[in-house]
């Protein structure tokens, strides 16, 4: 299988028999074919201060003040930029950190390495890439982090755990640990919410199944 062009391209990335399908970067914009609004919006370029500091906080024990300390230092460097989008997206990471440190940064989280999954169903495949892996009270856990201010949507929410769910049981993950909901979390910073999987064979999984099915039914009219 070959998947040259939907590399780093969106959190699940769909693909038929190794050509792109569809895949969002940043951007609300569908890039191929136009078969609905499951591809996730991949923010790890955008908000790439804010997954450094996240994970410098809890890999290396930093105190209470750290994660305050580099947003402030982001405003900063934010008010010194020239360009208008820099500066949006420097305070938007300072903002996004600052929600990390109010709500989730006493989580005991070990970060590790991240991992790419693969949800397969009939000819269709589904590129799933949480953007941590963490080792909780011992448990390691798939996580997804919502950076933005508005609110995610509920089926935003479920697509997104019941493909972290449902590819790391399909692969085996983690290895010679029973996979549960509870091992998949989606934090909405903003509001300090956090969000598990569901059980599989959920509403979710089987509307996500079916999705990809029609996608194999009508892909070489596209």
């Amino acid at each position: 299988e070959v998947v040259t062009e939907a590399v780093d391209c969106g959190d699940l990335v769909v693909h038929r028999a190794g050509v792109f399908a569809f895949g969002r970067r940043g951007s609300p914009e569908l890039r191929h074919p136009p078969v609905g609004r499951q591809g996730i919006p991949h923010n790890l370029g955008y908000y790439r201060e804010t997954y450094d500091r996240v994970r410098i906080h809890h890999n290396r024990n930093k105190p209470p003040t750290w994660l305050p300390t580099e947003s402030e230092a982001l405003r900063v460097q934010a008010g010194q930029s020239p360009k208008d989008r820099t500066r949006a997206r420097l305070r938007n990471n300072a903002r996004a950190i600052d929600d990390h440190a109010t709500h989730f940064a006493s989580r005991s989280f070990q970060v590790l390495s991240r991992k790419r999954f693969k949800l397969v169903y009939d000819d269709v495949t589904i590129r799933v890439t949480p953007d941590f892996i963490v080792r909780e009270r011992g448990k390691e856990k798939l996580v997804r982090l919502s950076c933005n201010v508005p609110k995610p949507s509920d089926d935003y929410v479920k697509i997104v755990c019941q493909a972290m769910f449902e590819a790391a049981v399909q692969e085996g993950w983690p290895t010679g640990q029973a996979m549960t909901p509870g091992r998949v979390l989606f934090l909405d910073l903003h509001r300090g919410t956090p969000h598990k999987g569901a059980a599989m064979r959920s509403r979710m999984q089987t509307n996500i199944q079916a999705a990809c099915l029609q996608i194999s039914a009508i892909w070489d009219t596209i």
